[in-house]
């Protein structure tokens, strides 16, 4: 059978599973050199960590207003082995990469731990040649999104150095195994799921958006373009949309010119980046969410994460078109448009239309598919028990 399919708890063998709890506890270590999203990251580990042991070896959090500190428990602990003041840029920041792979093999030579999960990183290619295990699982993300066709070529190819030393890989979807150039015997498709947000029911007597996440290469400054169409055409209508998240400086100074472009200070306001507890009110009074990518071969059958976790929250989603996108919208939770200011203002009028008949409820239900703690406990849990027994 192959591994593309979902894993299902039926699937796991009664004697790796009896191998398994004769041992005192399994303990499952993540190696990632960089953390930027906690709660896309540290959710789902938790989460396991009720079933396993769990240890982290991290570089270093991209943003300082990120605190280890809530995500640190006895079964879910977190080392910070990369420079304490940060990685430096360009060339040297590789020698800093490097020195954190190194303290890392040297931590887990004294661990040995039952399963050992690489996130993806440019020298992570090294974990194998320096300390050699049939345990290693190589958790990829997504082929290079760079609006730049020689970057995505470039870090395309690097992937593939980065994957050689590698035997078994976790990816999103399904598409993505051929986008990495894969054969489906190594690959195993994980839908680790997301927690919502926000559990206050929404009100939808009137316009407010939200969009959250990165700034780089998504254009989001097309949407308050999209926006100022929209309200020329409707002059009575109350809005109000709050853009949260950070990107490279020409990305965001695009946001702020167009805000100022469009006349629109009083409506729109860019937060910058929030740290994921500061993100909850936004959450809770806004009602629809900006899922906005560029419609592209290298997004368009990714997971936009955004678009699930407003789903869970119970806020209307305007998304792209994206092949992923489209499985998820409906018109009960939302509308689908092109990557262009004037689709934007056009499916901000579908939604202004349907408004009244939204309702949060129904958008969580119609979104359990992407729950977190089923997912964990029936999808994920046993997958790592099956990976980890069949080297035992």
């Amino acid at each position: 059978m192959s591994k593309i399919c979902w894993f299902h708890q039926s699937s796991y063998p009664f004697s790796q599973f009896i191998t398994l709890i004769q041992k005192k506890e399994m303990e499952v270590l993540n190696i990632t050199f960089m953390i930027s999203n906690p709660r896309f990251t540290f959710d789902r580990s938790i989460e396991y960590s009720k079933d396993f042991k769990v240890r982290w070896f991290i570089g270093w959090f991209k943003s300082n207003l990120i605190s280890k500190e809530p995500y640190h428990s006895a079964n879910h602990q977190l080392q910070l082995l990369g420079r304490p003041d940060g990685i430096r840029n360009r060339f040297i920041g590789v020698f800093d990469e490097l020195m954190f792979v190194l303290r890392a093999v040297k931590e887990m030579k004294k661990i040995k731990a039952d399963l050992v999960l690489v996130h993806s990183h440019r020298l992570a290619f090294l974990y194998p040649l320096l300390a050699r295990s049939e345990n290693y699982v190589l958790v990829l993300y997504t082929t290079a999104v760079s609006t730049s066709t020689m970057k995505r070529k470039f870090w395309d190819s690097w992937e593939k150095l980065v994957m050689l030393p590698y035997k078994k890989f976790f990816v999103a979807t399904p598409e993505m195994i051929d986008l990495f150039g894969l054969k489906e015997d190594n690959c195993y498709v994980t839908r680790w799921g997301m927690r919502p947000i926000s559990v206050t029911k929404k009100s939808f007597s009137s316009l407010s958006l939200l969009y959250i996440g990165v700034l780089s290469g998504r254009r989001i400054d097309e949407t308050i373009a999209g926006l100022r169409i929209f309200l020329d055409k409707h002059k009575d209508v109350t809005a109000s949309y709050s853009i949260i998240g950070s990107g490279k400086p020409e990305y965001v100074e695009a946001i702020r010119s167009a805000i100022k472009h469009n006349a629109l200070e009083e409506i729109v306001t860019y937060y910058g980046y929030l740290p994921d507890n500061e993100i909850i009110p936004y959450f809770d009074r806004c009602n629809v969410g900006v899922s906005y990518v560029p419609i592209t071969p290298y997004y368009t059958d990714v997971i936009v994460t955004k678009t699930v976790e407003y789903l869970l929250s119970g806020l209307a989603v305007i998304a792209t078109n994206t092949n992923k996108n489209r499985a998820m919208i409906s018109d009960d939770n939302g509308v689908l448009v092109s990557d262009d200011p004037e689709s934007f203002a056009e499916g901000l009028e579908k939604i202004y239309k349907s408004l009244s008949s939204y309702n949060s409820q129904t958008i969580v239900e119609g979104s359990q598919e992407w729950d977190l703690d089923y997912n964990i406990k029936n999808r994920i849990v046993p997958l790592l028990k099956q990976i980890a027994g069949s080297k035992r």
